[in-house]
C-alpha cells in the first residue's frame, strides 16, 4: 500500500502520509480480506486523484483496533462534490467489496469536521 501511495500521490501533486501498525498484525488476515482491503484502498486513492477538487494532501491509516477489527481510512483535504456521482463505479465497487468481506464502509464528508472526503472501512480480521 505504501509503495502504491508513494508512486501515485506525488504524480498528482499531493502530499501524503501513510500510518500503519506493524506488518505482522496483518499477516493473519484471510487472503480474501487482504485482497479486498487492498483493492478498496487503491480505488479510494484513485478517487482522490480524480475527484477531490483542490486537494493538496492525502492521508492513509491502516490500524488494528480493539475487538480484533482492522480499520482503513483514506482522507483528503479537497472540496468533494456535494453528492457522490451515481454514474461512476468506484463507490459501488468499494461497497460491494466491503460487503463481500462483511465490512462496514463509509464514504462521504470527513467525520472530523474538516474539509474533504473520507473513506473508512472496518472489517474483522
Amino acid at each position: 500500500m505504501e509503495d502504491h501511495l508513494d508512486q501515485t500521490a506525488p504524480v498528482a501533486g499531493l502530499a501524503h502520509t501513510f500510518e500503519a501498525d506493524p506488518p505482522a498484525y496483518f499477516q493473519a488476515l484471510r487472503p480474501l480480506v487482504r485482497k479486498q482491503l487492498y483493492l478498496i484502498f487503491k480505488e479510494a486513492v484513485t478517487n482522490v486523484i480524480r475527484h477531490a477538487r483542490g486537494a493538496t494532501a492525502l492521508h492513509v491509516r491502516l490500524v488494528r483496533d480493539e475487538g480484533r477489527c482492522f480499520l482503513l481510512e483514506i482522507t483528503d483535504d479537497g472540496r468533494a462534490a456535494t453528492a457522490p456521482s451515481r454514474t461512476g463505479l468506484g463507490l459501488r465497487s468499494m461497497t460491494a467489496r466491503a460487503t463481500a468481506i462483511k465490512g462496514d464502509l463509509y464514504a462521504g464528508p470527513r467525520t472530523d469536521g474538516q474539509a474533504g472526503f473520507q473513506v473508512r472501512l472496518r472489517v474483522r480480521g
